[in-house]
């Protein structure tokens, strides 16, 4: 006997929905068991902690690696980066359905990074070598800094009007490599 079809069309059907996700960064959730307040600032958490990670694996890649290897850090931090997009996009709505309206620009600041840094992740994705991730994983781990303050402040903004009793977050820079920095020039991913 075959097995059902059903679960291949709904993962086909969750990748056609957040592929044709709004170009404004917000991805729709409907899951009602993640819309839990400390489910989403557990789940930002802890993708922050996967993207930042492999940022470093791909920046810090060396030619003991193999393609194969630096697709999967590509993906995974790709996979992350998408589920962290989500929870985004579920603060700004429950802060905005709280009338807390003034965190809109840290949020639109976040989303922006995020996406550049998606785009950098799929090219890692699309061309897993040596030199496309060193370079990605600089650009990823660049644009991610310049939201950490914001990041941070926006997810305990989140877990404040939600009475939130799971502490605080405080988001790190990812750290870049000695000989690397934000200024350095890159070939396959343009800040």
């Amino acid at each position: 006997m075959f097995p059902s079809p059903y679960p291949f069309i709904l993962a086909a059907l969750a990748a056609t929905i957040v592929s044709a996700a709004p170009a404004s960064g917000f991805v729709p959730v409907n899951d009602p068991d993640i819309t839990n307040p400390a489910v989403i600032f557990s789940n930002v958490q802890q993708d922050d902690s996967t993207v930042s990670q492999t940022a470093t694996a791909l920046m810090n890649s060396n030619s003991d690696m193999d393609n194969a290897d630096i697709a999967s850090d590509a993906d995974s931090g790709l996979s992350s980066l998408q589920d962290e997009q989500a929870m985004i996009s579920l603060i700004f709505n429950n802060l905005d359905d709280a009338g807390e309206r003034g965190e809109d620009q840290a949020i639109t600041n976040i989303l922006a990074a995020n996406k550049k840094a998606l785009g950098f992740y799929r090219t890692v994705v699309n061309n897993p070598n040596l030199e496309v991730a060193t370079d990605c994983g600089l650009a990823i781990a660049c644009a991610r800094n310049t939201i950490v303050d914001e990041l941070t402040e926006v997810v305990n903004k989140f877990n404040e009007v939600n009475n939130g009793d799971a502490g605080s977050a405080d988001f790190q820079q990812t750290d870049i490599s000695s000989d690397l920095s934000c200024d350095t020039q890159l070939e396959f991913c343009f800040q």
